[in-house]
């Protein structure tokens, strides 16, 4: 599905990503584990068009990705972050944000799916009326996680989605994105996480050190 080729990316001259290269089939988990700074989080961004490459190539389904292409990959995935920045007047209008806006706007809101999610996440329908800024941040963080999973995108991009949940809801969200046969890359130092991917790539200095399939933690 993704095919990086020694790519590389610079941040003021300096090489954040340096001649990656790596290949995620379609249907892959994988996650990205690693010191602070290493470069995960940029390879996420970069994947979205977030960042630049200065060397190297970038192919989506066998075809090079360009800035007047990357709109391809983002109609076709999902963005999670670590800073869940909801807006909206309440979580309700938060979570149907996405389907206003010109890629999403001939679908219907899919409003039993958001009902079965919050349940499953441990979300009282109370919340829906509350404003995003009084949530907890693990509340925020499911609330972020839903309103991805609704538009049932091809490829979820995940930026450490466990990283405020407890172990119920973890194991909840575990089954919701990496039990579903879809794409997902992600980065997390969850080990119950890292161990339902099928590959943990580790990095540092900005370069792919190893990885290692069929993780077990614990």
């Amino acid at each position: 599905m993704i095919s990086l080729r020694k790519l590389s990316v610079l941040r003021e001259g300096t090489p954040v990503l340096n001649n990656i290269s790596l290949d995620i089939a379609l249907g892959e988990s994988i996650a990205l584990c690693g010191p602070s700074g290493c470069g995960k989080s940029t390879l996420l961004k970069t994947l979205l068009g977030g960042c630049h490459w200065k060397e190297g190539e970038f192919l989506f389904e066998g075809d090079k990705v360009t800035a007047a292409t990357i709109q391809k990959i983002r109609k076709r995935s999902g963005y999670i972050g670590q800073e869940n920045a909801l807006g909206g007047v309440s979580v309700l209008d938060a979570i149907k944000q996405p389907f206003q806006f010109a890629a999403h706007r001939s679908r219907l809101f899919p409003e039993n799916e958001m009902q079965r999610l919050m349940q499953m996440f441990s979300l009282s329908e109370e919340l829906l009326e509350r404003k995003p800024s009084s949530l907890s941040g693990g509340q925020q963080q499911r609330v972020a996680i839903i309103r991805v999973l609704l538009l049932k995108p091809d490829m979820i991009i995940a930026d450490e989605p466990t990283s405020a949940l407890d172990a119920e809801t973890r194991d909840a969200v575990i089954q919701e994105i990496l039990a579903t046969g879809r794409t997902v890359i992600s980065t997390s130092h969850d080990p119950v996480w890292l161990s339902h991917c099928d590959r943990v790539i580790f990095m540092d200095n900005g370069q792919i050190m190893k990885e290692e399939r069929d993780v077990r933690y614990g």
